[in-house]
């Protein structure tokens, strides 16, 4: 089953962007996933299976940003 995560992160430019494409690229249970930078929140949305949270924001600090999980 898919699941959606949304995160408020610091991500302001395309250059940004590229910085984190190969870290969410490379885990398989990340379906999809996509930066809104039109968002005041900059919003990073992902499709997944079975995804931690926490990994995820693992992940984002690897790349030099953080983030927060957006509850809806």
């Amino acid at each position: 089953m898919l699941g959606n995560i949304s995160f408020q992160n610091k991500c302001e430019q395309q250059e940004k962007v590229s910085q984190v494409k190969p870290l969410l690229t490379s885990v398989t249970a990340i379906k999809r996933w996509n930066f809104d930078l039109e968002d005041c929140d900059k919003v990073l949305r992902i499709e997944s299976t079975g995804l931690n949270t926490n990994y995820v924001e693992s992940l984002l600090h690897t790349a030099g940003f953080s983030g927060q999980v957006l509850d809806y």
